[in-house]
């Protein structure tokens, strides 16, 4: 009888062993599907922002400061965001709400406006998104 018992609990065991795996593996599949990398959100400072730079009389130095910002002084009080997320309208509302909220520099505030419309014309961001 008691053996009886450990052959239906070892094989309910094992049955509810793979389940758990399976939806573990079907979560962590749809997880990572659904997610963005940083580079994504923010997309680093490199070659093809160079004639942005140059088109926006703005240097790579600040546009590289504009992302740390983006990255380090954004993410202090939220998630960051893909920056393709909001218009340029929107972005234009947004920057200096949380600029002031979070207390940032002009420089700060500066470099991360440049980043981001450097941004927005490498990923061609509509003025407003409705």
């Amino acid at each position: 009888m008691l053996r009886r018992i450990l052959e239906i609990y070892t094989k309910s065991t094992m049955r509810n062993r793979k389940k758990i795996q399976f939806v573990a593996v079907l979560w962590i599949g749809l997880m990572l599907a659904g997610c963005m990398s940083i580079e994504q959100m923010a997309p680093p400072v490199g070659p093809q922002f160079y004639n942005i730079a140059i088109k926006r009389d703005t240097t790579m130095a600040l546009l590289e400061s504009g992302r740390e910002v983006y990255l380090v002084d954004c993410s202090r009080c939220h998630s960051v965001e893909p920056i393709q997320r909001y218009s340029m309208n929107k972005w234009h509302e947004i920057i200096p709400r949380m600029a002031q909220k979070s207390k940032l520099s002009i420089a700060k505030s500066a470099a991360l406006r440049a980043y981001i419309v450097a941004v927005s014309d490498l990923s061609d961001i509509p003025a407003d998104l409705n």
